[in-house]
């Protein structure tokens, strides 16, 4: 069987007008792509880089924070009060903040949505000559507060 592609996308929450909304921001299917400035279509696939700084930063995350792989979950305001009662369990969030980072989590979130001027990369691997117009795979989300959108 062939190994099926994995998607993972990064949002910033950011301000529209008086609302708070989560944008995409990056994305990796095999190389990352960024919303460029200006926000009106994605860059060039690359090879992404990290620092050992941050290396070590997700070391740390992954040591001290809550981990849950096997979260049964089928709405994601079902998945983000588990991920918060959770924290709470472990003494890592007060009790008094759930409402606050329930309603941070669950802002609207928008999608990149103009098309890329250039074929990406997966599309090249396929023999394809006609521009991208595909929308990622089927992903799941395993969010964490701490560590998925920063």
């Amino acid at each position: 069987m062939p190994t099926p592609t994995l998607f993972t996308e990064m949002d910033t929450l950011q301000h529209e007008g008086d609302e708070l909304e989560w944008r995409e921001s990056a994305r990796w299917v095999k190389f990352e792509e960024k919303v460029e400035e200006g926000g009106e279509r994605w860059s060039k696939p690359h090879v992404s880089t990290l620092s050992l700084h941050s290396l070590f930063e997700l070391r740390t995350c992954l040591q001290t924070g809550v981990v849950l792989l096997d979260l049964d979950g089928y709405s994601l305001p079902q998945i983000v009060d588990d991920i918060i009662e959770r924290h709470i369990e472990e003494g890592m969030v007060s009790p008094e903040l759930r409402d606050k980072i329930s309603f941070v989590l669950l802002r609207k979130h928008r999608h990149q949505t103009k098309k890329p001027i250039h074929r990406s990369l997966a599309d090249i691997g396929k023999g394809s000559s006609a521009p991208s117009e595909s929308s990622p795979p089927p992903f799941k989300h395993l969010n964490s507060p701490s560590a998925h959108h920063t």
